[in-house]
């Protein structure tokens, strides 16, 4: 069969440092495609486009974060600051690079929770190391010299700080969804005035994560996580909609472990320390970037558009899929698929990359 994508899942020792889980198709492709999945999920949770988007041209690959998925658990705290710490003198110069192109870097927040101190920017930064570090270590080990990259929501967020630091291996960059790409609004009275901020602010100090909820649930984490995928993922049904419960329930029931990468990029409201909108203009004006949001998504299509705003003279589409929301991929996998071979099968000229 043509669109049958070949071997399942590859899983390989547990490092803690890249993907230990992934997927190839094995295809003697043109392009490569790299999935990357989003807070909470994993590469499983593509099971409605890998088979569609596998070709002659497109040799497809999906992986596991690490810490997410059937990726190693570790400690994350301890992992990325050994990482950064590794990494020596390199935070100066990321330094340079986010006050050159973020605007003030708070993008309009305020309130003492809101401030971008040193200390919430070298978070920021040993997050944003590890897992661009991870992908680069994985891209190495497979041998992909140049991808199309996908990421949706906070895989979108990484990929997209992976293409600032290593985008002659891109070239093409699609972001599903991504979070924190939209500066902070100057306005939220609601916000800043509400119980739920106190509930918000008291979450976010404690690094209570929703899988934090699931493990705490005991017996009845299972039929939490089955009660929310019947009412978030309306059209996956039956045999299909309780796979898809127990995947999301026993990768959330697992160890916590880079779920806390949350609490480093994003403010309690969700926000970016560092918005992508004033970071991704600086990416060569070569490389094209796509991205895909859902009709009723609760993240803002404006935000790709001002990416398109700020990048004069560069390729950047804004796309989005009807009868969808956050999880377009699953809720309208046609439309989705639809864009990603269009990218895909489009013309490329390719950077001068580094094996």
């Amino acid at each position: 069969d043509e669109q049958d994508p070949g071997p399942g899942a590859e899983r390989e020792g547990h490092t803690g440092t890249s993907a230990d889980a992934y997927f190839h198709s094995r295809r003697p492709a043109k392009r490569s495609l790299v999935m990357a999945h989003g807070f909470g999920s994993g590469l499983g949770l593509w099971y409605r486009n890998m088979a569609e988007l596998v070709s002659d041209d497109v040799d497809l690959f999906a992986f596991d974060w690490p810490g997410f998925g059937r990726s190693s658990r570790f400690e994350y705290a301890e992992v990325v600051d050994r990482h950064s710490a590794d990494a020596g003198n390199s935070i100066e110069d990321w330094f340079r690079e986010v006050e050159a192109t973020t605007e003030g870097g708070d993008g309009g927040a305020s309130g003492a929770e809101f401030e971008l101190t040193e200390e919430k920017l070298r978070r920021v930064y040993r997050s944003e190391l590890f897992f661009v570090e991870s992908l680069e270590t994985w891209r190495k080990r497979v041998g992909i010299p140049q991808m199309v990259l996908l990421g949706h929501s906070l895989g979108g967020y990484f990929s997209a700080a992976y293409s600032l630091r290593y985008p002659q291996h891109l070239d093409h960059l699609i972001l599903a969804s991504p979070v924190g790409v939209a500066p902070h609004p100057r306005d939220q009275p609601s916000f800043r005035n509400s119980r739920f901020r106190q509930f918000v602010l008291s979450a976010f100090h404690r690094e209570f994560t929703p899988q934090s909820i699931i493990r705490a649930s005991g017996p009845l984490g299972p039929r939490l996580i089955s009660w929310f995928a019947s009412v978030r993922f309306p059209t996956v049904e039956g045999e299909e909609s309780r796979c898809v419960a127990n995947y999301i329930y026993h990768t959330s029931a697992a160890r916590g472990s880079s779920e806390y990468s949350l609490f480093d990029v994003l403010m309690p409201n969700i926000y970016a320390w560092l918005p992508l909108a004033y970071r991704l203009p600086s990416l060569p004006k070569e490389l094209p970037i796509s991205f895909i949001y859902g009709q009723n998504d609760w993240m803002d299509y404006t935000s790709g558009e001002k990416v398109e705003q700020l990048r004069p003279g560069s390729v950047v589409n804004v796309h989005r899929t009807p009868n969808s929301g956050h999880q377009m991929y699953l809720e309208n996998p046609a439309a989705f698929n639809d864009i990603v071979r269009s990218v895909c099968s489009s013309p490329h000229k390719p950077f001068p990359s580094q094996a």
